[in-house]
C-alpha cells in the first residue's frame, strides 16, 4: 500500500506546478514536461550560455506574455527572442 501512495503523491506534485519547480530545483527532469524535446531544452540552455537561471527567466516572461500557449511554444518564443537578443548589433553609446 506505501508503495502506491508514494507514487500518488509523486505524481500529484509533479503535475502541479509546484511540483515543476521543485523538480528543476533539484534537477529533475519532470515526466509532465509538455512535450519539449531535450534537445529543445539543450539548445535554449546553449542560448543561454549555459545559465539554467536565465533559461527559468525567459520562459516565464514568455508564460506570463502568452498564457495560452503550450510549452513547446513557449520554448520556441523563448529561443527566438534569444536569438533576436544575440543578433542585434552592439549599442555604440555602451562602454
Amino acid at each position: 500500500m506505501l508503495p502506491i501512495a508514494v507514487l500518488a503523491v509523486l505524481a500529484l506534485c509533479l503535475t502541479t506546478a509546484t511540483g515543476r519547480r521543485w523538480a528543476a530545483w533539484i534537477g529533475v527532469s519532470s515526466p509532465f514536461s509538455g512535450g519539449v524535446p531535450s534537445d529543445t531544452r539543450d539548445y535554449l540552455l546553449s542560448l543561454c550560455g549555459g545559465d539554467r537561471r536565465e533559461m527559468s527567466r525567459r520562459l516565464a516572461i514568455e508564460r506570463q506574455r502568452f498564457p495560452a500557449l503550450d510549452e513547446a511554444a513557449i520554448y520556441r518564443r523563448a529561443m527566438r527572442a534569444a536569438m533576436i537578443e544575440h543578433a542585434a548589433p552592439p549599442d555604440p553609446d555602451e562602454p
